[in-house]
């Protein structure tokens, strides 16, 4: 795992995060890192957090991050896709495990009025609640002040500072269902480690 240094997340700020998945069999199922047929690579997938915009693992997870912090989720099917899973990719009551990188946080936008009906024809419903921007406005928003992080370096200027992580430590540690692990470890390392402490009714528990 790696503790970042950059902003941290906050209930209800967007996300951006690079990720990978894999089932404990040690399939990948998932990976932002992949390339798009048409050969481009993908972008941070974006969500607010807190809003169940992604499975609840993943809401838990994030808390107390950094940006340029990296994990490992160890998520119990009850706080990942369920019973049911989500075939074909995820069988049935899957226990999922996510390296995960947090590239980049910022606020939420308004949810737009709908527009004004002009006509009769069906419509699809408008997204409700807090948006994201696209990654490409908040890569260019952080490109800019890596430069003048980088300006401020070079003149002598001292870096900005920035809070402890004891209070990111600590606040994970408050928490019971998920298993957060260095991201060195291997996944079929972590399985046998941790399954037999997760309980049916777990919530979130961190392990540096």
């Amino acid at each position: 795992m790696k503790l970042g240094t950059g902003a941290p997340v906050s209930a209800r700020s967007c996300v951006y995060a690079h990720y990978t998945g894999w089932l404990t069999d040690g399939k990948k199922f998932d990976s932002s890192r992949d390339t798009m047929p048409n050969g481009r690579p993908k972008t941070p997938l974006a969500f607010p957090l807190g809003v169940r915009r992604v499975i609840v693992g993943w809401d838990l997870g994030f808390e107390g991050m950094r940006v340029g912090g990296q994990r490992r989720l160890f998520i119990p099917y009850q706080l990942a896709y369920g019973e049911a899973g989500r075939p074909p990719g995820i069988p049935p009551k899957s226990t999922l495990i996510f390296d995960i990188e947090l590239m980049a946080v910022a606020d939420t936008l308004p949810t737009a009025p709908p527009p004004a009906r002009t006509d009769s024809a069906p419509r699809r419903a408008a997204p409700t609640g807090p948006q994201c921007a696209p990654w490409t406005a908040v890569d260019r928003r952080e490109r800019r002040s890596l430069t003048t992080r980088r300006a401020r370096q070079a003149e002598g200027a001292p870096p900005a500072r920035t809070r402890s992580t004891s209070s990111q430590r600590s606040t994970a540690r408050r928490r019971w269902g998920i298993t957060i692990l260095p991201p060195t470890i291997n996944p079929m390392l972590i399985v046998s480690y941790t399954s037999s402490r997760v309980a049916p009714t777990s919530a979130l528990r961190t392990m540096w």
